[in-house]
């Protein structure tokens, strides 16, 4: 695998080439002229979303990772999660747990 090397004409790295280069198209801007979030690139092509999910479980797992988990609600209490969603106060992941 090939190293990559700086380019003084470009003033930064190649991961944040890739994700200028993914988030600052005009294309990729929202109705409301937000850069739209993970979700939906994901449901423009879900191929990616098929090939992290398992990569992701697995950092889970490893504890690698540690995802900031606000607050969990039984799945029988979704309209609550939903409800705290919507007031946009949510810093982190709501959980649904199977009752």
């Amino acid at each position: 695998m090939a190293r990559w090397k700086p380019d003084p004409s470009q003033p930064f790295g190649p991961a944040e080439h890739i994700g200028r280069r993914l988030f600052d198209e005009p294309k990729l801007v929202g109705a409301e002229g937000q850069k739209p979030g993970i979700t939906a690139l994901y449901r423009k092509d879900p191929k990616p979303l098929r090939e992290d999910l398992p990569k992701i479980f697995a950092l889970l797992a490893e504890k690698k990772i540690d995802p900031l988990v606000t607050r969990t609600f039984a799945l029988l209490e979704a309209r609550q999660a939903i409800e705290c969603l919507a007031t946009g106060s949510v810093e982190g992941k709501i959980v649904l747990m199977k009752s």
